[in-house]
């Protein structure tokens, strides 16, 4: 047990030098009668101007100001991978309706899945789409019947044509055509 306690004491020294926050770190006796070893580390001395933590997300943004725009300042955030715009996979995080808030200080570029337009995981129900639908490349809404095309060819087109023609930043974009391919559907 006085192994593993010792251990973990060093696990916890290591990370937090890692993660830019060692301390003065001491082991002392705790009482000679428990035989147990306390890690105590003094937050008292600076160690460093704050350089955050985060550099990125994924689905880390809801909506406009959510999270707020100082905590996303302050956790100094330069990318983000988001949904597809106007995808049905997630219920908020469209790329668009968020880029303002993310570009607004640290953003550098926003990610965008562009399979989340579908509704589920894995993606259309674990089937490969074929073409059983219609997009309206205006709105993104389909129809059921079948044009010819694959599904999933309209699907990409739809969702870049949108970021090229409603983003105020879409050269700061990068599409991720498909996210875990070995889920059986491509």
């Amino acid at each position: 047990m006085r192994n593993v306690r010792r251990s973990l004491a060093a696990t916890a020294a290591a990370a937090l030098m890692v993660g830019g926050l060692a301390a003065p770190l001491a082991a002392t006796s705790a009482s000679a009668d428990e035989g147990t070893e306390v890690l105590a580390v003094d937050f008292s001395h600076r160690t460093g101007e704050f350089r955050g933590g985060a550099s990125g997300t994924l689905y880390g943004f809801g909506d406009d100001d959510a999270p707020t725009r100082a905590l996303i300042n302050g956790a100094h955030i330069t990318n983000s991978s988001q949904k597809a715009p106007y995808g049905t996979q997630h219920p908020s995080g469209d790329a668009l309706k968020i880029e303002d808030g993310f570009f607004d200080k640290h953003g550098d570029q926003l990610y965008i899945y562009i399979q989340d337009y579908y509704p589920d995981w894995a993606y259309n129900g674990g089937q490969r789409p074929g073409d059983a639908r219609t997009y309206n490349q205006a709105d993104g809404s389909y129809t059921s019947l079948p044009n010819g095309v694959w599904d999933y060819l309209e699907i990409v087109e739809f969702v870049t044509e949108a970021v090229a023609t409603q983003s105020s930043r879409p050269q700061d974009y990068v599409f991720i055509p498909f996210n875990g391919p070995d889920a059986g559907n491509w």
